[in-house]
């Protein structure tokens, strides 16, 4: 490859005025340009005892303090509990009769019946479930309560009620429970019709107002209300929670 000298001498001329302005030879303008570009330059001194700086490298491992394996549980003591014995309160009737029927073969439940006797004599009756019960005298303006009884033997109950002390010319008051119903009755099958109850009527009135009642007015001897005749269809249904009240005259 060959060079234009003087070209190139005129070019290093321009930047260097140490370029010699005649040039004999190759050789000498090799050695110019070597003394103007390098000879000259400013040489850097790069330290090289800097002082390194130590980073300090946090250590990635995780210490886990040691859990014990076994658990102490504390032993609970819990204090023996005595049952408290509450007695037994017993409730005293409301009416001025006591009732009968306080055997533990007829427990009594729900709110019951009321005899109110408005004749002027006394009247007799009897609480019958699977037993006769025992008389019980109703003076005249005197009342009569008794609490809703079952029947052992799977029978209804009768309240029968007579203006004497034999139990055989009466007027019935006759009930059975089922489940929260009451059916009840009232039946004048073994009374006379010239019976005291007849010739002063009877009604049974009860405080729900969308229950039946039953009225046979004075003097009716065959009050459809109550029954005549066995096969008569005169029972009725009511709440057991419902109140009754049998007023006689």
């Amino acid at each position: 490859m060959r060079f234009n000298v003087i070209g190139l001498s005129a070019l290093l001329a321009a930047t260097a005025s140490a370029l010699p302005v005649a040039v004999r030879d190759v050789e000498t303008v090799w050695e110019t340009v070597y003394e103007t570009v390098y000879q000259t330059a400013t040489l850097i001194n790069t330290p090289t005892n800097l002082p390194v700086q130590e980073n300090a490298i946090l250590s990635t491992s995780t210490w886990t303090p040691a859990v014990p394996t076994t658990t102490s549980i504390p032993t609970l003591v819990v204090p023996a509990v005595v049952p408290t014995v509450v007695p037994t309160t017993t409730v005293a009737p409301s009416s001025t009769v006591a009732p009968s029927s306080t055997s533990s073969s007829a427990p009594a439940t729900g709110s019951g019946v009321s005899i109110v006797n408005n004749l002027p004599q006394t009247v007799y009756l009897w609480v019958v479930t699977e037993n006769p019960g025992e008389m019980q005298t109703l003076a005249s303006g005197e009342t009569f309560h008794d609490t809703w009884l079952t029947n052992s033997n799977g029978g209804g109950i009768s309240i029968k009620m007579s203006t004497t002390e034999a139990c055989d010319d009466v007027l019935q008051f006759e009930y059975t429970q089922s489940g929260d119903v009451l059916f009840w009755d009232m039946s004048s099958i073994n009374l006379s019709k010239t019976s005291e109850f007849v010739n002063a009527g009877f009604a049974v009135t009860i405080d729900d107002e969308s229950c039946p009642t039953s009225t046979c007015a004075p003097g009716d001897a065959n009050c459809v209300e109550s029954y005549q005749l066995p096969d008569d269809v005169n029972t009725l249904a009511c709440g057991i929670n419902a109140a009754y009240t049998l007023t006689l005259g």
